[in-house]
């Protein structure tokens, strides 16, 4: 690693990272080759400062969320691994990826039938949460985090940012606040969607009575999304 070690804990760290990119560039590429372009952008793309900030900003991001790892592959000295903290990441990290990818198959397989055309998701993990792919994303750093954080001393720690910044754009900035108020001004007048909206918890999944009978109505959906698809994937910084 940067550090010329190699140590168990470098080597999971390290490729709980690639697995994670390299699912999100395959469903991210997949997605654009369907739709043939990248809603994202549709507004901005035409105006060059703004297309420049919102690369730049990914890059920081990628930056920013990426420290923990960089500090761990820097740092020559090792504890045994595990120790409590790796379990707890491991753990973090693999709910978190499992939500994500759950999520992401759900709404592309929603989003490709023809019949939910101009519909909003409320199935699956989407019963349970709005969002649920970003309580993934949010989640998976936090594991991401604390497994890196063992080696950790003095300075290092600074890098609990990575899991700060991810919540905070997430929350805050321009993931879930982006969506929905997309959301409200498709649907905002439906009585449907604000009882939905009402009901399901906007970020950690959480069942209730009401929730949990779409959650149930879906097991076709739950199924092909456990079994895995090609298309799925979560996109950071915007939307999914």
């Amino acid at each position: 690693m940067a550090g010329g070690t190699y140590h168990t804990r470098q080597f999971l760290v390290t490729m709980c990272v690639l697995i994670w990119s390299i699912r999100l560039g395959i469903f991210l590429y997949l997605r654009i080759q369907r739709k043939q372009k990248d809603g994202r952008f549709d507004e901005i793309k035409h105006h060059i400062p703004r297309f420049f900030n919102m690369w730049t900003i990914q890059g920081c991001w990628v930056y920013l969320t990426m420290v923990p790892v960089f500090c761990l592959n820097a740092t020559e000295t090792d504890v045994p691994f595990p120790q409590s903290s790796d379990y707890f990441g491991m753990v973090c990290f693999g709910i978190g990826f499992a939500c994500e990818v759950i999520a992401d198959n759900q709404k592309t397989a929603f989003a490709m039938n023809p019949d939910n055309e101009g519909k909003w998701i409320s199935t699956g993990l989407w019963a349970l949460s709005r969002h649920p792919n970003y309580f993934g994303e949010i989640l998976l750093w936090i594991g991401i985090f604390l497994m890196s954080s063992t080696v950790f001393t003095g300075g290092q720690w600074l890098a609990i940012e990575s899991p700060c910044f991810v919540a905070f754009l997430l929350i805050k900035v321009s993931g879930i606040p982006l969506l929905e108020a997309r959301a409200e001004n498709e649907w905002g007048h439906d009585p449907t969607y604000q009882a939905y909206k009402e009901a399901t918890p906007e970020l950690i999944p959480w069942p209730t009575s009401i929730n949990m009978s779409h959650f149930m109505d879906s097991p076709t959906d739950l199924k092909q999304s456990l079994m895995g698809d090609a298309e799925s994937g979560q996109q950071p910084m915007v939307e999914t």
